[in-house]
């Protein structure tokens, strides 16, 4: 039996308080992405997308090579694919681990953007001058640089939350496949 589908709503029967799992089913699609992925597929997509945001990110703005730092990256990008394809949700925690430290540092820089902006350049000397020299930004990109990072930050921190939510999904996803499975071969045991 599937889970009652969206033109079931109004149906009342004893059964539709029961969860039945189905791998397919309705409860596993992505509704972030309107439910046109499954949470595998999105996992996927979402942590193929974020390392080329990263890579980018790496190359334009801070101009460096693929260094440790991007290895790091593949490969918690490599356990995600390993833990979706072998069916084990903890290959998926350093990813969720990365993306939570990602809009940590994302919001903090958005916040240090708004407080050099609203205090004058001095500020702004003193908290970006030690990263970066900041002559060269505002020869560059004009005055109201802070405020595209800020914009940068927060649309890049929103991202990436949308992200940690899909691959999160998938992890649950992957915990309820192994708990249903394994209690589905343990009933069929005792029969």
């Amino acid at each position: 039996m599937q889970c009652p589908s969206s033109s079931d709503k109004g149906k009342k029967s004893p059964q539709s308080d029961i969860f039945i799992y189905n791998e397919n089913g309705d409860y596993y699609m992505v509704p972030t992405l309107c439910k046109l992925f499954h949470y595998r597929i999105a996992a996927i997509i979402c942590s193929i997308v974020e390392v080329m945001l990263l890579a980018i990110f790496v190359i334009i703005f801070l101009r460096l090579d693929f260094n440790k730092n991007m290895m790091q990256i593949g490969i918690t990008f490599t356990l995600v694919i390993y833990g979706i394809a072998s069916q084990q949700a903890n290959y998926l925690l350093p990813q969720l681990l990365i993306m939570s430290v990602e809009i940590s540092i994302l919001l903090i820089l958005a916040t240090i953007s708004i407080i050099s902006m609203s205090m004058g350049i001095q500020t702004t000397y003193k908290l970006f001058g030690m990263f970066i020299n900041v002559r060269d930004i505002e020869n560059s990109l004009g005055p109201i640089w802070p405020f595209n990072m800020a914009i940068l930050s927060f649309f890049s921190a929103a991202m990436i939350i949308w992200f940690h939510t899909i691959v999160h999904g998938a992890y649950d996803y992957l915990l309820d496949k192994n708990y249903f499975t394994r209690e589905s071969l343990t009933e069929l045991s005792k029969k």
